[in-house]
C-alpha cells in the first residue's frame, strides 16, 4: 500500500511538473510580451495623450469663452424723511448743508433719517471671442508639431526598446547554444579519456597520451562551467527586459527562432535616403525646427494688435427678483490692444527665436550626417556577417570531416592522441565561431532596419 502512495505521489509530481514547465521563448512571444508591459514604452504612451491634451489647449485661444455671473448684494442704505422723496433728490439738500456759500440758506436742510436694508441680486451672462491675434495661427500650428513630435518620440523609444530586448534574447539564445556545445564537448572529451585509459592498459599508447586527454578535458569542464554562468546573466538580462522576475525559468526552441521582416534592399545611397526620411530621431529635430520657426512667429506677434469683441447680458432686480424686467442691460465692445512700445523686448524676444532656430537647423544637419554613418556602418556590418556566415558554416563542415576522420585513424592505430585532440579543438572552434556568426547576422538585420527607422511589427 505504502508502495502504491509513492507511485502515485511520483506520477503527481511528474504530471504537475510537466504541466508547470515554461513554454519555449520565441522571437515572436519576445516581441508581444515587450510592446505590452515594456515600462518605458507605457511611460511613452503617456505623452501622446499629453500632446493631445496640448492641441485642445490651444485650440481654446480661437474658440469662444462664455462666462455665466450671478451675485446677492446685501447692503446698507440711508433714506430721506422729509426734505427728500429718495436718497437721490437729498444730495442737493447735504450740498447746501456743508458748503458754506454766500447767501446758503442752512435751515432748508433739515430733515430726519432712517436705515434699511435691502438686497440686491444680479445675473450676468458674458461672452468674449478673439477677433484678430498674430499669434493665433503659430500656436495652432505649435500644438500640431508638438502631436508630432510626442509620435515620433515614442516611435524612436519603441524601436529602441524592441532592439535592446531582441538583442538580450539572442544573446540569451547565442549563450544557450554555447553552453550545450561545451557540455557536448566535455562528454565526447571524456569518452575519448576513457578509451584512451583503456588503451593505456593494453599498452597501445603511453601515459602521455592519457596526460594529454586529461588536461584538455578539465578545459573544457572550466570552459563549460564559464558557459553556464553567462547563460544565467544572459536569462536574467531578458528576463529583465521583458519586465520578468529576474530568475524566472527561461526555455528556447530547439532551433533558432525568427521572426519574418521585410530586409531593407537597395543601395547604400537609396538606404541613406530612406533612414532620413523615416529614421524617428531625424523626425523629431524635424518638427522641433517647425516648432522653433513657429515659436518665432508667437512672439513676432507682439508687433501686431490684438482685437477682442466683448458681448454681455444681464438681470439686476432687488429682494430675490433675479429677472428683474425693469433692470435689465446688455453692453457690445469691441477692443482693440497694440503694445506700441515695451523697450525692444519683443525685438529681444525675437532674436533670441531666431538663434533656437538656427541652432536645430544646425543640429538637425550634423544628425542627418551621424544617421548616415549609421546606415553606413549597418548596411556593411550586415553583408560582413553574411559573409562570415558563409565561411563559418563551410569551415565547421570542414572541421566534421576532418574530427571524423582522425577518430576513425585513431580506432586504427593510424593517428596519434595528439591528433585526435587537435581535431577536436578545431571542430569546437568551428562551432563556436558558427554560433557566433549566426546569432551576429539575426542582430545585424534587426541593426539595419533600426538604422533605418524601419524596426516595426
Amino acid at each position: 500500500m505504502i508502495k502504491k502512495i509513492k507511485l502515485l505521489f511520483i506520477i503527481l509530481c511528474g504530471v504537475s511538473g510537466s504541466v508547470l514547465a515554461a513554454e519555449p521563448l520565441t522571437v515572436t512571444q519576445v516581441v508581444k510580451e515587450t510592446l505590452a508591459s515594456n515600462p518605458e514604452l507605457l511611460q511613452s504612451k503617456q505623452k501622446l495623450v499629453i500632446a493631445d491634451a496640448q492641441i485642445q489647449q490651444a485650440w481654446s485661444t480661437v474658440m469662444p469663452s462664455l462666462t455665466l455671473q450671478a451675485s446677492a448684494t446685501r447692503m446698507d442704505s440711508y433714506q430721506a424723511r422729509d426734505t427728500a422723496d429718495s436718497f437721490g433728490q437729498l444730495i442737493p439738500s447735504l450740498e447746501n448743508l456743508f458748503q458754506k456759500k454766500d447767501g446758503a440758506d442752512f435751515s432748508k436742510a433739515s430733515g430726519s433719517f432712517s436705515f434699511s436694508q435691502p438686497y440686491a441680486f444680479s445675473t450676468k451672462l458674458m461672452v468674449t471671442q478673439t477677433l484678430f491675434g498674430m499669434y493665433i495661427f503659430p500656436t495652432l500650428g505649435s500644438a500640431a508639431i508638438v502631436g508630432d513630435m510626442a509620435k515620433a518620440e515614442y516611435s524612436q523609444k519603441r524601436q529602441e526598446v524592441l532592439f535592446t530586448t531582441l538583442n538580450a534574447y539572442y544573446d540569451a539564445v547565442r549563450a544557450q547554444m554555447m553552453a550545450d556545445l561545451t557540455q557536448k564537448n566535455v562528454v565526447v572529451l571524456s569518452e575519448h579519456l576513457r578509451k584512451v585509459q583503456e588503451m593505456l592498459r593494453l599498452g597501445m599508447v603511453t601515459n602521455s597520451a592519457v596526460l594529454q586527454s586529461e588536461v584538455q578535458l578539465k578545459s573544457r569542464q572550466k570552459d563549460a562551467i564559464d558557459a553556464d554562468r553567462f547563460l544565467v546573466l544572459a536569462k536574467a538580462k531578458l528576463n529583465i527586459a521583458l519586465g520578468r522576475k529576474v530568475d524566472e525559468k527561461v526555455v528556447f526552441p530547439p532551433n533558432l527562432s525568427h521572426i519574418d521582416v521585410a530586409i531593407p534592399t537597395g543601395s547604400i545611397e537609396s538606404l541613406l535616403n530612406k533612414g532620413i526620411a523615416t529614421r524617428p530621431d531625424l523626425q523629431t529635430l524635424s518638427n522641433l525646427k517647425k516648432l522653433r520657426s513657429a515659436y518665432v512667429g508667437i512672439v513676432s506677434s507682439d508687433y501686431w494688435p490684438t482685437v477682442t469683441l466683448v458681448g454681455q447680458y444681464g438681470f439686476t432686480g432687488p429682494n430675490g427678483d433675479v429677472l428683474h424686467t425693469a433692470n435689465k442691460d446688455w453692453l457690445v465692445t469691441i477692443q482693440a490692444n497694440w503694445n506700441i512700445f515695451n523697450g525692444f523686448q519683443t525685438t529681444a524676444k525675437v532674436s533670441d527665436a531666431e538663434a533656437q532656430f538656427k541652432q536645430v537647423e544646425i543640429a538637425e544637419k550634423q544628425a542627418q550626417d551621424f544617421a548616415k554613418l549609421d546606415i553606413m556602418d549597418a548596411v556593411l556590418k550586415m553583408n560582413s556577417n553574411r559573409k562570415q556566415l558563409e565561411l563559418a558554416t563551410t569551415s565547421q563542415e570542414l572541421a566534421k570531416r576532418n574530427f571524423d576522420e582522425m577518430t576513425i585513424r585513431f580506432n586504427t592505430g593510424g593517428a596519434s592522441n595528439q591528433d585526435i585532440l587537435d581535431a577536436e579543438l578545431m571542430l569546437i572552434t568551428s562551432k563556436t565561431q558558427y554560433i557566433n556568426a549566426l546569432i551576429d547576422q539575426e542582430i545585424s538585420l534587426f541593426n539595419l532596419k533600426k538604422a533605418t527607422g524601419t524596426l516595426t511589427f
